[in-house]
C-alpha cells in the first residue's frame, strides 16, 4: 500500500514539474485557451505513468497476476496518451486550435477507452488466477473422511473411512468447470457423517462404496478432459 501511496504522490509532483515548466518557457502570448487545456492534459499524461500501476494493484487477498499482466498494456497506453497529448501541444503552440482540441479529446478517449478495456481482461485474468491457485475439491473432500474418522469410536468404521480417505488422496486434481458428479460426491460426504452412529450394520460401509463409485466416475471424466485438452 506504502508503494502505491508513493507513486501517487510521484504522479502529482510530476505533473506539477509539467505545469511549472511550460510556466516558466512558454511566452504569455502563448497562453490560450486551447495550449492551456493542451498543457494540462500533457501534464496529466506524464502522471499517468506513475499512477497507472494503482489502478491494477492486488486486493486484499488477492493474487498479483492482474498487476503483472497489466504491466506491458499499461505502458503501451501510456506511451501513446504522452505522444498524443504532445502532439496536442505543439498543435497548440503553432495556433491550429482545432487540430490540438480533437488530439486532445482522441488523447483522452482513447486512455479512458484503453484503461476500461483493460480493466475488464484483467477481471478474467484475476478469475482464472483465484480458479488455479483455489485447492482441488478432492483435498476438501480427503479432510471431510479424516474428520469422520476422527469422530468415530468404532474401530472397523475407521478403518473404512481410513482406506476411504486413502483413495481420495489419491484421485486426480480438478479440472476449470469441474466435474457434473462433484455435487453428487460433496452431498454424499456430508450424508456419511450422519450415518457413523448407525446401528445397522452395513449401513455406513454401503454408503462409503456408494461414495467410491462416485469417486470412480469422476476419475473417469477428469481422464477424458484432459485427453481431450
Amino acid at each position: 500500500m506504502r508503494t502505491y501511496g508513493l507513486l501517487n504522490v510521484c504522479a502529482l509532483i510530476a505533473s506539477g514539474i509539467v505545469l511549472a515548466i511550460a510556466y516558466v518557457l512558454l511566452p504569455e502570448k502563448a497562453w490560450t485557451n486551447t495550449t492551456i487545456a493542451a498543457v494540462i492534459i500533457f501534464a496529466l499524461s506524464i502522471a499517468f505513468v506513475f499512477f497507472s500501476p494503482s489502478l491494477f494493484r492486488r486486493t486484499r487477498g488477492g493474487s498479483d497476476a492482474p498487476a503483472f499482466a497489466a504491466i506491458a498494456p499499461l505502458s503501451a497506453v501510456a506511451i501513446c496518451f504522452i505522444m498524443l497529448s504532445a502532439g496536442a501541444l505543439i498543435l497548440a503552440l503553432a495556433g491550429m486550435d482545432r487540430l490540438a482540441m480533437a488530439a486532445d479529446v482522441l488523447a483522452v478517449g482513447a486512455m479512458l477507452v484503453s484503461v476500461l478495456m483493460l480493466k475488464a481482461a484483467m477481471n478474467v485474468v484475476s478469475h482464472a488466477s483465484e480458479m488455479s491457485s483455489r485447492p482441488s475439491r478432492h483435498l476438501i473432500w480427503q479432510s471431510d473422511i479424516q474428520r469422520f474418522r476422527a469422530m468415530s469410536s468404532d474401530r472397523k468404521a475407521a478403518q473404512v473411512l481410513e482406506a476411504l480417505a486413502e483413495k481420495i488422496r489419491y484421485l486426480a486434481s480438478d479440472v476449470p468447470g469441474g466435474t457434473p458428479h462433484d455435487a453428487e460426491i460433496e452431498n454424499a460426504i456430508r450424508e456419511l457423517e450422519g450415518k457413523l452412529g448407525a446401528p445397522e450394520d452395513g449401513v455406513m460401509e454401503s454408503h462409503v462404496r456408494e461414495i467410491e463409485v462416485l469417486l470412480d466416475k469422476r476419475e473417469i471424466f477428469l481422464r477424458s478432459a484432459r485427453s481431450k485438452a
